[in-house]
C-alpha cells in the first residue's frame, strides 16, 4: 500500500495526474485502514482536481476529515474543499455560497495553523469579490497587507 501510495504521489509531482490516480486508487485497495490512509485520500483529492474532477475531490477531502478527524491534513483537506467550491462557483453561483461558509469554518476551527487561516482569510475575501459584494472582502484585503 505503501509502495502504491508513493507512485502515486511521484507521478503527481511529475504532473501526470492520469497516471497518479490508479496508484493512489490500488493503495487503498490493498489496505485502506493502513496509516497512511488520510494521505492517500488526501492526495487522491489533489490528483482529481488536477483533472477537474471537483466534485469527486471534495468526497475525497470529505472522507479525510470524517474518517480522521485527529489527522493534521483535517484543514487543509476542508480549504481544499473550499477551493474546489469557489471553482465550481464559476458555473453555479450557489457553490460561491458553499466556499464562503467552508473558508469561514477554516477560519473558525480550532487548531488551524495560522497559514492555512490566513489562506482562509484571502480566500474568504476573493468569494466575496466574486460574488460582487467587494464592499465585505475589503476589510479581509486591509487586514492581510499588515
Amino acid at each position: 500500500a505503501r509502495a502504491a501510495y508513493l507512485a502515486g504521489r511521484s507521478h503527481l509531482a511529475r504532473q501526470e495526474p492520469d497516471t497518479a490516480l490508479p496508484w493512489f486508487e490500488r493503495s487503498l485497495e490493498l489496505n485502506s485502514s493502513s496509516q497512511i490512509a488520510p494521505e492517500v485520500l488526501f492526495y487522491m483529492g489533489d490528483t482529481l482536481t488536477e483533472l477537474d474532477r471537483f466534485d469527486e475531490a471534495i468526497l475525497r477531502f470529505d472522507q479525510v476529515i470524517r474518517e480522521y478527524p485527529e489527522s493534521y491534513l483535517v484543514a487543509a483537506a476542508m480549504g481544499r474543499i473550499g477551493d474546489c467550491q469557489y471553482t465550481l462557483g464559476e458555473n453555479d453561483p450557489e457553490r460561491y455560497v458553499e466556499a464562503l461558509n467552508t473558508y469561514r469554518q477554516v477560519q473558525e476551527s480550532t487548531g488551524t495553523p495560522l497559514e492555512l487561516q490566513l489562506q482562509a482569510m484571502y480566500k474568504t475575501g476573493r468569494v466575496l469579490t466574486a460574488m460582487e459584494r467587494p464592499e465585505e472582502a475589503l476589510p479581509l484585503k486591509a487586514l492581510l497587507k499588515i
